[in-house]
C-alpha cells in the first residue's frame, strides 16, 4: 500500500496496474479493478462482491467517465472498513461514457465504507491530478504498477 499527501488529504492507494484487458464493457473492468484492490485485504468472498456491486451500482446511476480518457468509479459498501483506492492504467480501448464520448486510458476506483463521505476529497483531488496537461501522457508512458505509482506520486506533489 502506498501513502501519499495530496495538498490537505493523506490517502493510501492500496493497488497501481497496467491492464491490457479485453473487457466487453465499463461494468466488466471494474469488476476486475475492484476484486485487484481489495482481494488479500482480509474481506470475505461476500465482502468482495458487495464492493463491487456497490461500485457497479454508484456507476449505473450516472457514469463516472469524466473526459480526456479518465474514469472515476466509486462506490459504498457496508462490507469495508477503510477508504480503498485503486489506480489503473487501461491498455485497451474501454467506453466508460465519458463526457468527451472517448474511451478511458486512466481509471482510479475508490471503495468507500458506507455511511462515510472520506472520498469526496480525493474524488476532487484525483480529478484535478488527472486533468493536469502532463498527467495522461506519463500514465500512457508508464508499462508496469512501479512507473504508474511514481507518475501518481509525483502527480499528487505538484
Amino acid at each position: 500500500m502506498s501513502s501519499f499527501y495530496t495538498k490537505k488529504y493523506d490517502f493510501n492507494c492500496d493497488a497501481f496496474g497496467v491492464i491490457q484487458y479485453y473487457a466487453k464493457d465499463k461494468y466488466s473492468l471494474i469488476m476486475q479493478i475492484v476484486e485487484e484492490m481489495v482481494e488479500g485485504k482480509g474481506y470475505s468472498h461476500d465482502a468482495i462482491g458487495l464492493s463491487k456491486d456497490g461500485v457497479l451500482i454508484r456507476e449505473r446511476m450516472c457514469s463516472t467517465g469524466i473526459r480526456v480518457g479518465i474514469g472515476l468509479p466509486h462506490g459504498q459498501t457496508n462490507a469495508v472498513r477503510q477508504l480503498h483506492i485503486g489506480c489503473f492504467s487501461i491498455r485497451d480501448d474501454i467506453d466508460f461514457e465519458t463526457s468527451d464520448g472517448k474511451p478511458v486510458f486512466f481509471v482510479s476506483c475508490m471503495v468507500i465504507p458506507a455511511d462515510t463521505k472520506s472520498h469526496v476529497c480525493v474524488v476532487a483531488r484525483l480529478t484535478q491530478i488527472a486533468l493536469d496537461a502532463d498527467f495522461l501522457p506519463n500514465v500512457v508512458k508508464a508499462k508496469t504498477p512501479e512507473e504508474l505509482k511514481l507518475v501518481v506520486v509525483d502527480a499528487t506533489k505538484r
